[in-house]
């Protein structure tokens, strides 16, 4: 996969759980356009994030909940 000029070598599923440490990646990628809760640190602040289907490039911490879409991933 690419997303412009950076390379992700593989992907794994992500089960939405509250402060729970999500394993080392470069990238999520969405299904379908929604909204995502996250942290950015152990016992951070939730930050609720607009997003499209697709890859986007940022680093979490936790991946809390989605909304709309059904799947997420985190990409290596």
């Amino acid at each position: 996969m690419y997303n412009d000029g950076i390379k992700y070598t593989g992907a794994f599923a992500i089960t939405p759980a509250s402060d729970t440490e999500v394993a080392k990646h470069t990238g999520l990628l969405f299904d379908a356009a929604g909204t995502c809760t996250v942290r950015f640190s152990d016992g951070g602040a939730q930050v609720v994030l607009p997003v499209q289907a697709g890859i986007f490039p940022i680093k979490v911490y936790s991946v809390d909940a989605i909304a709309t879409a059904t799947t997420v991933h985190g990409l290596v």
